[in-house]
């Protein structure tokens, strides 16, 4: 029943209607080619797709469309992350098949710091640090003090690490 007491009306779809969107769920036509093969024209064919009862049959026929190619497409995928020439082709594969299960990639995000004054965030020197050097840097109070009275006292020892195989 509708708002105003009175029975809904199910109406009833043509035959022409229905050829009509096989042709263009079906078969792939355009809307203008199906129209005139049923022997539409345009415009009435478009005023015709605005119709809810149109609109979901059209619907019902490209879902059944999509589901039967699913399993097709599912399997293309399969055979490319298992056989494609590329490895960059199998990767995508790989990753669209972890995304319709939800698992998506881990997303590489780059930051950008912007340090507030002239300093680097952070300053690694091997060897003696001599105090002009600290001079023209901004650094937080009482960490020119603590740079100064870190200074190994036996420069000799002093040397870079070495990596391995050095």
């Amino acid at each position: 029943m509708t708002d105003h007491g009175r029975k809904e009306r199910k109406t009833r779809i043509s035959p022409q209607v229905r050829q009509l969107l096989n042709h263009l769920v079906l078969d792939g036509w355009t809307l203008a080619k199906s129209a005139e093969t049923v022997g539409w024209t345009l415009d009435w064919a478009q005023r015709l797709l605005k119709r809810p009862d149109v609109l979901a049959l059209r619907k019902e026929l490209l879902q059944g469309v999509l589901s039967a190619s699913a399993s097709r497409a599912a399997k293309k995928v399969d055979d490319l992350m298992e056989s494609a020439a590329s490895s960059a082709v199998q990767l995508d594969a790989a990753q669209f098949l972890l995304g319709c299960e939800g698992i998506a990639p881990v997303s590489r995000s780059e930051s950008l710091h912007v340090h507030q004054g002239g300093s680097p965030g952070l300053i690694i020197q091997y060897g003696v640090i001599a105090p002009e050097m600290l001079e023209g840097l901004s650094l937080h109070p009482g960490m020119h003090a603590a740079l100064i009275e870190a200074q190994p006292r036996d420069v000799a020892r002093i040397e870079a690490p070495k990596g391995p195989g050095k």
